[in-house]
């Protein structure tokens, strides 16, 4: 099956997929990019900020799980 999530969530979608025995096809939507060129590129942006935090969001809780499941807590 096709799994379809925003492309932040993926890594932790395909690994709870995978220990659940799934064989899933990763397809991620709603990429965050955000390319700035000149000058302009170190003026902090808000945007930066959140994106920064849902990916720390995301990488603590892959970790979690990573953690939960080698530890038996399923």
């Amino acid at each position: 099956f096709w799994l379809v999530t925003s492309a932040i969530h993926m890594p932790r979608a395909m690994f709870l997929a995978g220990k659940f025995g799934l064989k899933a096809v990763p397809a991620p939507c709603d990429s965050h990019y955000n390319q700035v060129t000149g000058l302009t590129s170190f003026i902090p942006d808000p945007y930066n900020f959140y994106v920064c935090t849902a990916a720390t969001n995301e990488y603590l809780g892959l970790v979690w799980y990573k953690l939960a499941w080698w530890l038996g807590i399923k």
